[in-house]
């Protein structure tokens, strides 16, 4: 019986040895990054608006500031992208998933700006 490639890496993080420690914190220290911002968050928005409704009203109040934030942040994204697009498409012939992965990105994008916007 053989083992996949998948059941050997699961068994190389689970293992305790030197390589199987660094494995598992590196996939580990992203997640408690995550979990530390969100509490972060938490705390904060308690702290500086008292409830969740104070701060979801501060937040519809400021809608176009922070539109304005993420027209700012996508367009630095478009910017860094595009000489790594350019990389990618001399090295490789794989100029379709290129395409799909960009095409996604923006459906991603622009679905979520319009559950912002309400209209979703």
């Amino acid at each position: 019986m053989t083992t996949s490639s998948w059941s050997r890496r699961a068994l190389a993080v689970l293992s305790f040895s030197r390589r199987g420690l660094g494995l598992t914190w590196s996939l580990l220290w992203p997640f408690l990054l995550a979990v530390a911002i969100a509490l972060g968050f938490v705390l904060v928005t308690a702290w500086g608006f008292g409830d969740l409704q104070s701060y979801r009203q501060w937040q519809a109040d400021h809608h176009g500031h922070f539109l304005v934030w993420r027209l700012c942040l996508y367009t630095g994204l478009i910017c860094c992208w595009w000489p790594v697009r350019r990389r990618l498409i001399a090295v490789t012939d794989e100029r379709g998933r290129i395409y799909r992965c960009e095409a996604l990105a923006l459906v991603v994008i622009g679905l979520f700006e319009l559950r912002n916007a309400g209209v979703l």
